[in-house]
């Protein structure tokens, strides 16, 4: 292949930014419900990176399987974090820096490699962890602005949570759910996606 054929191949065409978009906006819709449903339990909350990251999976693995090339994941990253940021200014950093570690790590594994495609995952996962940064890193404020609109009786459950032995908990949560979440997001990629020609 010449290099004007190699450089097309690599960059996004209109046809990757529509995939990108609708895939996208899949992410985005689940992770705004999952908020919505953190409000049952502090307890509910700090769980639902775990549980969206499993949804997601198989969402991010078709997006991997029918555009590798780098540019959708950052923008999808950064995009989620932009719409959510009234829930926390940290959120769109958070996005920009958990998508550039998820571009490096599937550049590195060639948009193939099993182990690469995990780590990038996670990495792409972690980048929705702003919603909880204020909780820890600007506490005083956080619970001072939230005591305004929350039940005393949540907030006084997630304050008792809010050590870093806890934190630590949720950042784990989140590597186990990426995990499942690529197994689950690969297995319907070779089973389903493979036979209806959505994947190669």
């Amino acid at each position: 292949m010449t290099q004007q054929g190699m450089e097309g191949k690599r960059k996004l065409t209109a046809k990757d930014a529509i995939t990108a978009g609708a895939l996208g906006a899949v992410c985005i819709a689940i992770r705004f419900i999952f908020m919505l449903v953190g409000g049952i339990s502090p307890y509910v909350w700090f769980a639902t990176h775990f549980i969206d990251a499993i949804l997601i999976g198989p969402v991010f693995m078709l997006l991997v399987a029918k555009i590798q090339k780098n540019g959708p994941f950052v923008i999808t990253s950064l995009v989620t974090g932009v719409v959510l940021v009234a829930a926390t200014w940290m959120f769109p950093i958070t996005g920009l820096v958990g998508g550039i570690l998820c571009e490096l790590c599937l550049k590195s594994g060639q948009f193939r490699k099993k182990g690469w495609l995990v780590l990038g995952f996670f990495c792409f996962n972690l980048g929705f962890i702003g919603d909880f940064l204020p909780l820890w890193f600007t506490k005083e404020s956080y619970l001072e602005y939230a005591a305004q609109m929350m039940d005393p009786g949540y907030m006084a459950t997630m304050e008792g949570l809010l050590t870093w032995p806890v934190f630590g908990v949720i950042v784990l949560s989140i590597l186990v759910g990426s995990v499942l979440g690529a197994l689950l997001g690969m297995k319907l990629m070779r089973k389903h996606f493979v036979k209806a020609g959505l994947a190669q």
